[in-house]
């Protein structure tokens, strides 16, 4: 009997010596490995983060200018379709598609004269227009040394940030005379990425990037 309980004890106590080591070896992290492996994503967060906001501001600001040289596309488009001219007006969060089936003797007032198309694009919501200060030229050849916004013409002050077409798609003021250098230039909020909308003398539109603070060059 004595041996029947003795080795009922000492299976007893194998069992338990055997769940005390499963329950050890399936124990949870400690607080202290908690701690480190939140110190590292933390680190690891604080390296990323200004990276990828910085891809964002230039993301959106490129992105504008590439939709706002698709809304001179279809502008142009409208000018031929329609045997007249066509204009692309921009606010400061908007840019719109204007038409003119008629020349009245006030082109240069859109409002007034000219007939609003459908297609828009709205600018996001942390670029603006303008470019930094420490352009000293402009695009396609502007030598100033305070680059301007988009030509706005003799009258025009409702939609300052303008682009005109006539029915050839050639780049004109809003008085019907050509113009080679129209520009219109963008920029996130914080003002570290530039972009510019040029119009070449064809009226093609092409978006340009400031490199340094003296010249512009082409978006690949």
């Amino acid at each position: 009997m004595k041996s029947v309980l003795a080795c009922e004890r000492t299976e007893a106590t194998a069992d338990q010596k055997l769940a005390l080591g499963q329950f050890r070896n399936e124990r949870g992290f400690t607080m202290i490995e908690m701690l480190m492996v939140v110190a590292i994503l933390a680190i690891i967060a604080a390296m990323a983060i200004p990276s990828y906001m910085n891809y964002l501001r230039n993301y959106r600001v490129r992105n504008d200018a590439n939709n706002i040289v698709g809304l001179t596309t279809i502008a142009r488009m409208r000018a031929g379709a329609n045997l007249s001219r066509a204009a692309v007006s921009c606010s400061s969060s908007i840019c719109q598609i204007y038409t003119l089936q008629y020349t009245p003797s006030a082109v240069c007032t859109p409002l007034a004269n000219w007939n609003l198309e459908p297609q828009q694009y709205t600018l996001s919501s942390t670029v603006q227009f303008g470019i930094p200060a420490t352009a000293t030229s402009g695009v396609m050849g502007q030598a100033t040394t305070a680059p301007t916004q988009v030509y706005s013409g003799s009258g025009q002050t409702s939609l300052p940030y303008t682009i005109y077409f006539n029915s050839r798609g050639w780049p004109i003021d809003c008085n019907g005379n050509p113009i080679s250098n129209y520009a219109l230039y963008l920029q996130d909020q914080p003002g570290v990425f530039s972009v510019a909308v040029g119009i070449d003398p064809s009226g093609r539109g092409q978006v340009y990037v400031l490199s340094g603070s003296s010249y512009w060059v082409i978006k690949d």
